[in-house]
């Protein structure tokens, strides 16, 4: 640990060896007023001293940091890059829809223009059926994962009906998110930093479908084709 961890506490000593020596060198006038004081800062360090060696041993959380760190990938890249979708961690898929559909009828897919990426892939391990996945990769404010207390209010709407897979995007919602500042730059007795460095990152929101390869798609949207 660096010596900037220790920083307050040194200050605080520093402190009370200044006022101890200022009390020392008077100490003939204010005899009886010194020995008050010196109980007094004395209880207080040792209090002090006490507070500090137990919060050594109290875990704080860290997980939202840890989190942020191993979240550094690009979604887009496992559906139009060199990634194959299979390979994102489960944890990005957060809903997932099955509808049956026939293959003598074409299927209708209208997909909204806007934020959300939508995916098409043609596969041979679906018989009669269409499936569809959502994928969310985490959205950060001030390090902070703030999906963890919107949940499902930006799920997509999916519905189908008549031929027709119908994607809509969530209703607007509005959240409040307040942070409190210390104002001490690092943490007592470790290196980590109190200060936010104000980093702001936006989650990937990306929708696949995944139809037969017999199954003719006709789709009205931006819409792009996985390996065509």
């Amino acid at each position: 640990m660096g010596v900037l961890a220790y920083l307050p506490l040194l200050i605080l000593l520093l402190f009370v060896a200044i006022i101890f020596g200022v009390l020392k060198l008077s100490k003939h006038r204010f005899r009886h007023y010194h020995q008050y004081v010196k109980f007094i800062f004395l209880g207080y360090v040792s209090l002090l001293l006490i507070a500090a060696g137990i919060s050594i041993f109290v875990p704080y959380n860290e997980v939202v940091k840890s989190d942020a760190k191993k979240t550094d990938i690009f979604l887009n890249n496992y559906f139009a890059g060199d990634r194959h979708w299979q390979d994102v961690d489960s944890s990005y898929q957060q809903k997932q829809w099955e509808f049956s559909v026939s293959s003598n009828q074409p299927l209708h897919i209208v997909s909204p223009d806007g934020g959300m990426d939508v995916y098409v892939e043609r596969t041979g391990d679906l018989q009669n059926k269409i499936d569809i996945r959502y994928f969310q990769s985490p959205h950060f404010i001030n390090g902070i994962n703030v999906m963890q207390f919107i949940e499902e209010d930006v799920f997509p709407i999916v519905t189908f009906q008549d031929s027709q897979l119908t994607i809509r995007e969530p209703k607007s919602i509005e959240k409040n998110f307040y942070t409190i500042q210390s104002e001490l730059p690092f943490k007592q007795f470790s290196e980590e930093s109190n200060l936010s460095d104000g980093a702001f990152r936006d989650g990937e929101r990306i929708l696949l479908i995944r139809a037969s390869e017999d199954i003719e798609l006709k789709p009205d949207g931006n819409i792009t084709y996985i390996n065509q």
